[in-house]
This record gives C-alpha cells, sequence and structure tokens, in this order.
C-alpha cells in the first residue's frame, strides 16, 4: 500500500555529521577509534531491459543518451553494476519477440561509457538466444572490457568469483538466478552453464570466498514480477546467503522496487540486502500518467542507485573487519515520450533514464523564475508552465513512493 507522503525521512547527511562529530568526540576524550585501512565504493542498480522501443531510441539517439544524465552518479565509484537482462548475440540471433530478448553489441560499450564495470548475466533471459547466445554475449563483455558474474562458457567458470582490490580492500563478486525462461544448463561441465542461486553450489561458492576476501557481494535474480514485497523464497534465501559469507546481496527481477533489510552475520557484522533494483533502463509503464493512474501503474519506471561504502578498519586488539560504512539511494526515473508519441506520432523515440532529484531540482528553479516577479505569461509560456507543473507533480509523486519503498533513512532528503 502507498503510505502517507508526511512518513518523515531521515536526512542522510544528518546521519554523517552525526558520526563525525561521535569520532571526534571519542577522540578528544582520548578514546582509541577504529583505524581505518581502506574503503571501497560500490554503485549498484536494476534491470538493463532492451525493450524494441528502447533499441529504437538508442538507435536514433545513440546508446550513450539512454545513459547520458547519469553517468557522473556511476563514475565516481570504484565499481558500478548493474544485472544485464538480454543476451548480446547478433550472430547466434534467433529472433526477439515479447519476453525474448537480444540487443546489438553498441549497448556494451554504452554501458562501459556511462561508468558500468560489472554486469550480472545470471538472469531469465541467459538463455533467450539458446547456448550459443550465452556464450557470443560472455565473448562481447569481454571485448567491450566489462566484466561479469553469474554465468560462464563452463560450469566452473561461471562459479569462478570476480575478485577486485581497491584501495586496499579485496571484494569478491558472485551471482545466480533462481528463475529461468528455458533452463539449458546441462551435467557436462563443459558446457555452458548459468548459476543456480537456490543450488548448494553457490553457497559454498561464498563460503570459499568469504575466507579469502574481505567482502563478499552476490546478485541473485528472484522473486515474483510486479510485487512490492519479497516473496518467502528471497527472505528464505537472503539469510541463507548471509550465513554462507555474503556481506552485500543485490536482487533483480520483479521489475519494481522492493526494500532494503539489514541482517546480522554470523561473524557479528551487518549485512545488506536490496530485495529488488527495479528497472534501470525499459519500455515498461510507456503509458504512465500520474493523473489518472494509480501511484503502483508507474512502478516499473522507478529506479534506484545504491551506493554502498564497504570499510575496512583495525580495531582495539588489532581485528580488521570490513563492513557497509554507508549506505545511500539515489532516486531514478525512466523518462518516455510514448505518451507523446501518441498525440505527435512523427516524434522519434525517446527513452532515457535520468537522475530524479536533479530533473526535479531544475524543474523547480525553472519555474520560480517563471513566477519571479509576477506577471502577465504569453499563451507560450502558459503551456510550458503548465507542463513544468505537471512534471513537478510526477517527479515528486515517484520519489514519495521510491521513498516509501526503500524507506527514507535510504533515500534521505533531495
Amino acid at each position: 500500500m502507498f503510505r502517507s507522503p508526511l512518513r518523515p525521512l531521515l536526512p542522510l547527511l544528518a546521519i554523517l555529521i552525526s558520526a563525525q562529530a561521535v569520532a571526534a568526540s571519542a577522540r578528544d576524550a582520548g578514546a582509541p577509534v577504529p583505524e581505518t585501512l581502506g574503503s571501497f565504493t560500490l554503485v549498484a542498480t536494476g534491470d538493463v531491459m532492451m525493450h524494441e522501443a528502447v533499441k529504437q531510441s538508442a538507435e536514433t539517439h545513440g546508446f550513450d543518451s539512454l545513459f547520458a544524465q547519469v553517468k557522473p552518479l556511476l563514475r565516481g565509484a570504484d565499481v558500478a553494476f548493474a544485472n544485464l537482462e538480454t543476451p548480446v548475440a547478433p550472430q547466434a540471433n534467433r529472433g526477439t519477440k515479447p519476453f525474448i530478448f537480444n540487443a546489438p553489441v553498441e549497448l556494451l560499450p554504452a554501458l562501459r561509457e556511462a561508468g558500468f564495470s560489472l554486469l550480472s548475466f545470471a538472469n531469465n533471459h541467459a538463455y533467450d538466444q539458446g547456448v550459443a547466445g550465452v556464450l557470443e554475449t560472455l565473448a562481447n563483455l569481454k571485448s567491450a572490457g566489462l566484466s561479469e558474474v553469474g554465468a560462464g562458457a563452463t560450469a566452473a567458470e561461471a562459479l569462478t568469483p570476480l575478485i577486485l582490490e581497491r584501495h586496499g580492500v579485496r571484494v569478491g563478486f558472485l551471482g545466480g538466478t533462481t528463475r529461468f525462461n528455458q533452463n539449458l544448463n546441462s551435467a557436462d561441465p563443459k558446457r555452458p552453464y548459468v548459476v543456480e542461486a537456490a543450488s548448494d553450489a553457490l553457497a559454498v561458492a561464498i563460503a570459499a570466498l568469504a575466507k579469502t576476501v574481505d567482502a563478499v557481494v552476490v546478485s541473485v535474480h528472484w522473486g515474483n514480477e510486479y510485487e512490492g514485497e519479497p516473496a518467502q523464497e528471497q527472505v528464505d534465501l537472503a539469510r541463507r546467503l548471509v550465513e554462507a559469507g555474503a556481506l552485500v546481496v543485490l536482487g533483480s527481477h520483479p521489475h519494481v522496487l522492493q526494500r532494503i533489510e539489514l541482517l546480522p552475520t554470523p561473524d557479528g557484522r551487518v549485512a545488506l540486502v536490496a530485495y529488488s533494483l527495479g528497472n534501470f533502463v525499459s519500455n515498461q509503464s510507456r503509458d504512465y500518467s500520474d493523473g489518472p493512474a494509480p501511484p503502483p501503474a508507474g512502478d516499473p519506471r522507478d529506479g534506484a542507485l545504491l551506493e554502498l561504502t564497504l570499510r575496512k578498519r583495525r580495531y582495539l586488539g588489532g581485528r580488521v573487519v570490513t563492513d557497509v560504512g554507508r549506505a545511500a539511494v539515489l532516486p531514478l526515473w525512466t523518462d518516455n515520450n510514448a505518451l507523446e508519441r501518441k498525440r505527435l506520432p512523427k516524434l522519434s523515440v525517446d527513452i532515457q533514464v535520468v537522475d530524479l532529484d536533479k530533473e526535479l531540482r531544475a524543474d523547480e528553479a525553472e519555474l520560480k523564475l517563471m513566477a519571479t516577479p509576477p506577471h502577465a505569461l504569453s499563451e507560450e509560456q502558459q503551456t510550458k508552465a503548465m507542463k513544468l507543473q505537471q512534471r513537478v507533480e510526477l517527479l515528486t509523486l515517484r520519489r514519495l513512493r521510491i521513498n516509501d519503498r526503500l524507506g527514507g533513512e535510504y533515500v534521505g532528503v533531495p
């Protein structure tokens, strides 16, 4: 249910200032504080859905146009992550239709240019272009300079973690899915494989990895589409993965946002589970309007960029622990001119992911300029003002919706 917009927000800035004040107070009092040895920044988002309209927009305006506005949010992190919910396999192409995906190779360098460095390919669309499509996608990812988890040319390769070290912090990444449109995994260990997240194999791989790195991050494709609350199977599997040694679990597949939850780990840390980071880009809910449509109708266009800082610290006595030191959400929205194209059919498809707060601030500032000082507006200015006011209402509503789903303590204030 969409709760009241009066639900209070807990500003992230206040949290950070308070933490710094506590540390300063401890130092002033002569109390020992943990020694910071290093930190690793991760930004993560949801599904890259290359529907036909998304591909048309990219072919018209350039693939970079899909992500141009959020590029600054991605490029400052040590790792930027998303779920690649499509093969990229033009040679293995068996055709596309609803629920059967493929994407041109131009997508991958565009993702790399936007700032992404790591993708999961463990999802229900991995086998959309068959076994050959998996192999071709893996080769294209490598050629584009993108790392991948969750799939491989063999089962052993699919379960081999990606280990990255940044600023003295070693982080291991794994991925898996509980959903298959067609499961072409084979008992033959030499055939391509997509990791089955609920299998013992993933939990075993996490436990082994946790012994060799400072933190383990796991991507899981799970849950029920368009449901705002995680299914019990997600909750149960999350606990199992955390018990095995995962410090961060990044969820995808529902195409809408689901809550973030903190879970205690066996070694005394606190793990973070993002049950669903929703869609990053798609053509879903293309006709959404905040007037006649209820808020849930727009949920597949809501997105989130989860920012995490994994901090490695030495405590009194010499114990070294890496934990989640900061977690914040930046709201995203997928702009789509589908409704406008119904009025003006000659318009080209235009779809792009936007930084919701940045857009909201810009629109509010423009409206303020139009209203100061009070003066008569021309017909053209009145039309522009109406559209701006409608957009401010839309983005404000979507922000409240994202806050409601993920919690004000993560979304903070704009």
